[in-house]
């Protein structure tokens, strides 16, 4: 009876923990960010104030204890510029500024390559986007030092989906998020629907993957090289169950494309 009542302790506490996770998880993903400063209305930020290099001249930010970031503009950047440059990277400044409805946003993406359970390449995006408002700097209240940790700057999450989203639909001819190989028999074709589709059965019963079909398109390349002869480059018709065949095939969510398929014996 204990441990019964152990197990039904252990589902019920697991349910709600998983609750909580997606309930933050939801949090996170939907707070919508901070309202953009009121245009033409001046108010005094404080915060840590940056030099970074564009592709024509410096631009100078100032992020503040909220995380939002404004770009300076104005006669007192010279000021401004020199004063940082003297305090250093610990920097903490209090100004005046005035946003003119105007904003600007920078983005980096990162894709790497993984290999997942399959060992098939998959390719991850991810991207950074930071919104700033542009603001003309009206005075320079105060500047000095500080040990407190001054946030990053608030990142536009649905540019950073937007990037993602784009990327991965920019397509020229097939460039796959997921490639794989396999090395097998095939176990079935269908060249007759408008689909036309191959059946590999993967020649190691170990592997994850055990089968795959895939369809064959346009830009599927199919070729016989068996032994040292030489390639032959061959239409679909020539494929055949039972064949001996080196697959390398790129797939999504929907389905699974064959780029390249090796006739390696008869």
């Amino acid at each position: 009876m204990k441990g019964k009542f152990a197990f039904f302790c252990f589902v019920i506490i697991s349910f709600f923990s998983c609750v909580l996770q997606l309930s933050a998880a939801e949090n996170t993903v939907n707070t919508p960010p901070a309202p953009p400063p009121a245009k033409g209305i001046q108010l005094q930020i404080t915060g840590k104030v940056s030099v970074e290099s564009g592709q024509t001249k410096e631009h100078i930010y100032l992020t503040d204890f909220t995380g939002i970031s404004y770009r300076l503009y104005g006669d007192l950047l010279k000021d401004l510029k020199l004063k940082t440059a003297e305090l250093g990277d610990r920097n903490l400044f209090s100004l005046k500024v005035t946003p003119d409805g105007k904003s600007s946003i920078s983005c980096e993406k990162v894709q790497t390559y993984t290999f997942n359970s399959k060992n098939e390449k998959t390719l991850q995006i991810e991207a950074k986007c930071v919104r700033s408002y542009f603001a003309r700097l009206d005075e320079i209240v105060s500047a000095g030092h500080t040990d407190k940790p001054i946030p990053e700057p608030v990142r536009d999450t649905t540019e950073e989906h937007n990037i993602i989203t784009a990327s991965a639909s920019q397509k020229s001819g097939i460039i796959p998020f997921t490639t794989g190989e396999i090395y097998g028999k095939i176990g079935a074709i269908d060249l007759n629907s408008p689909f036309k589709t191959v059946l590999v059965v993967n020649r190691n019963s170990s592997d994850a993957l055990k089968k795959i079909p895939l369809i064959i398109t346009q830009n599927t390349r199919i070729a016989k090289k068996i032994g040292m002869a030489e390639p032959i480059n061959l239409l679909p018709n020539a494929l055949a169950v039972g064949q001996e065949v080196t697959a390398v095939y790129a797939r999504d969510e929907l389905k699974s494309e064959a780029l390249y398929i090796t006739i390696t014996k008869e």
